[in-house]
Parts: structure tokens; sequence; C-alpha cells
């Protein structure tokens, strides 16, 4: 049963690749192991060839899971490759290594998640295949994913918690900025509706807006990605203010937020507001020399002067009324700063 051609090819190792189950069961009782001149081993073909009934015979017969060519490939690899979907389901069921790379550091779901296979990728992932795991080079499945324009592997890995802002290596770039790159709104969005951070910079400060607008892509996505940048830069702006980070402030305010944004859901609060709210001298000194508006008021008709006022912090509405802060203007409920 062992006796094999020059290159190494049993009679099993022929049977798997041919799909001959009733052959396969019988030469099984050989060295299921046993491979070709080039490492190549018969649960190794039959899964590239996704002959599942062979493959399960192997299985069955202790075949070495794992096993691979010189290249680094196994069988769950050249399975998940080819888009063999019940070969892979049988591979991961038999505990085969999910996380194994080749030698360029490619796993099962990088290369799923690359060619298009988004059911293979499913079933990676529900075997707990580790969706942050990167190539030689840097790359994630949810990069590769991205580039190659697979909305529906981007979003399941997204569901699966696939770090959406996780730069490649060599180059700083992330997903969304790839995806913008290709010209896909479609992942794009899928990418922002998971927190993809549109501001991250690739190498130097290439954001995802201006790659679209220099490749001149679609004045849609184009258009989409000034408005998710115009809101996360706001939302960003606003935070820093509330935390009393005074240089992230100034940075977003280099990077074009806006000085009097509000985040939605937050009651009209503005980036003055909050640091009158939080009596920061340093935060208010800022807004004010960039002039934001020292009247504008939150949703209960509030400036920014009464609730320091009421809040007691003395300098900040020093600032306010030299400022030029209404010192009359009343809120909603009648009450001024005085």
């Amino acid at each position: 049963m062992n006796k094999a051609l020059t290159n190494g090819a049993t009679p099993l190792y022929i049977a798997s690749q041919n799909g001959h189950l009733e052959i396969a069961l019988v030469a099984v009782k050989a060295d299921v192991n046993t491979a070709l001149t080039n490492g190549c081993t018969p649960l190794y073909i039959a899964s590239q060839n996704g002959h599942l009934d062979v493959v399960q015979a192997l299985i069955a017969a202790e075949a070495d899971l794992n096993k691979a060519l010189p290249n680094g490939v196994t069988p769950l690899y050249i399975a998940a490759e080819q888009g063999h979907m019940n070969v892979v389901q049988a591979l991961v069921a038999a505990k085969a290594d999910l996380n194994k790379a080749n030698n360029n550091g490619c796993r099962p779901l990088y290369i799923a998640a690359q060619e298009g296979h988004v059911d293979v990728v499913k079933a990676l992932v529900a075997g707990k295949a580790d969706v942050n795991k990167k190539t030689a080079d840097g790359c994630t499945p949810l990069y590769v994913a991205a580039q190659e324009g697979h909305v529906d592997i981007v979003k399941a890995l997204v569901t699966s918690r696939a770090d959406v802002n996780e730069a490649k290596t060599d180059d700083g770039a992330t997903p969304v900025f790839i995806a913008a790159q290709e010209g896909n709104l479609d992942v794009v969005q899928a990418l922002v509706e998971g927190n993809a951070d549109v501001i991250k910079a690739a190498t130097g400060e290439w954001m995802p807006l201006k790659i679209a607008t220099n490749q001149n892509h679609s004045v849609v996505l184009v258009a989409y990605l000034e408005n998710v940048i115009r809101t996360q830069l706001g939302n960003n702006f606003v935070d820093a203010a509330d935390r009393g980070d005074v240089n992230k402030l100034r940075w977003f305010l280099a990077l074009g937020a806006y000085v009097n944004y509000s985040k939605e859901g937050d009651e009209g609060r503005t980036a003055l507001w909050k640091a009158a709210q939080n009596g920061r001298l340093d935060i208010m000194q800022a807004l004010v020399a960039v002039k934001a508006d020292v009247n504008k008021v939150n949703n209960n008709g509030a400036t920014p002067l009464i609730f320091a006022a009421q809040e007691g912090h003395f300098d900040v509405m020093q600032v306010l009324v030299t400022a030029k802060a209404d010192v009359n203007k009343a809120n909603n409920k009648g009450s001024t700063p005085l």
C-alpha cells in the first residue's frame, strides 16, 4: 500500500487526489501521512480538490491535520483559499490549527478574506480564528478584505470585533484608508459604521479624504468622507475640551474642526460650554483666541457665562466677559448670569 511512484505518490495519494473514496478507504490502511517529494500529503490534495468524503476518511484515520508543504501551507489553508466550505468545516471540527501561518505569515482566515469566501471566513471566525493576526508585511484579514472590496467579509469581521483601526505595519495605512484609496464607498461605510477612525493618518498626513480626492474617486465617496470627518473631528474636538487636553484641542482645530460644534445628543454643548462647565481656563483662552461664539446657548438656552457663574469659575467668567459675552442674556427659565 505504501509503494510509491518516483514523485512519491502512493495509491492513497492518487485516490485522494481524484476523490475515489472506495479506493481511499482500502488504501487508508497504509501510512496516511506519506507525502510526495514536494511535501503534498493525501489530506492536503483532498482538501485542495474539495473531496469532503475523502477528507473525512483521512481525518478518521488520524491523518496529520497540520502537516504543511515546505512553504508552510496546510490542508486548512488550501481549503480556505479554494473556498471549499465543507472541507474547512470538517477540518475545523477536527481541531486543525486555525492560526498556523505559511512562510509569509498568511493564515487561513487571511487567505479566505483575500479571496472573498465569506462563508469560509465565518466558519473560521466561529472556530475562534484570530481576526487580528497579521501577515509578515503587517496586513490583517480586515485590511485585505477592505483592499479587495469584499464588503460582506468586512462586515463579518467588524461584527467579530476585528480592529478597524489597526494600521498596516510598513506604511501605517488603515483599512478605511485603503478602502478610500480603492474608491469603495460600501466598504468605507461599513468600516465607519464599525467605528473606524477616518482621521487616523497613514504615512505623513494622508487622511482617507485626501487620498480619495487625489485619486479622483466619486463625488459621493468624497462627500461622505467629508461629512464623516466633520463629525469625527467635531466629536474629538469637544471631547478634548471636556478632558482639558489643550494640545489635542489645538491639533483638532488645525485639522479643521468647527469651533462651535456640538455633539449629537449632547444638548447643544460646545467645546466652549464644556470649558465653562469644567472651569478650564487654558481651554477657554484657546477657544476665545480662535473666535469661538461666547454667546452660543445649549438646548436650555444657557450661555457658557451662565454656567461658569453657576459653578463659581470666576477666572473663566472674566475671560468670557472680556470676549464680549452677554452678561444679561437669560436661559429658557429667565435666569441670567447675575
